[in-house]
């Protein structure tokens, strides 16, 4: 599968994507007006992506061609899906 925003051919190693979303978590928590998203409220984020149709190779979101691990992190992000949030209150803190 080619990734939709840089035309890469294949997905990141689930290790890769990990190390991706810690430095983004770093360099967001001095770039937001809150802070990243953490515990039970990330998992929920997590858990509802990786309930949904719309993930590919257990890390894309088809959706919005974004990492579900780097999208969870930001606060002002919301699910793309086309039907609404399958966030919920617990994942939109």
């Amino acid at each position: 599968m080619a990734c939709r925003n840089c035309g890469g051919e294949g997905l990141p190693a689930l290790e890769e994507i990990d190390r991706i979303a810690r430095e983004v978590a770093l360099s967001m928590s001095g770039q937001l007006e809150r802070p990243p998203v953490s515990g039970p409220a990330l998992s929920a984020r997590i858990e509802a992506c990786q309930k949904c149709e719309g993930l590919a190779g257990s890390v894309l979101c088809t959706h919005c061609g974004c990492f579900v691990a780097v999208r969870a992190l930001d606060p002002a992000q919301k699910c793309p899906h086309p039907a609404g949030s399958r966030w919920g209150a617990a994942g939109d803190r």
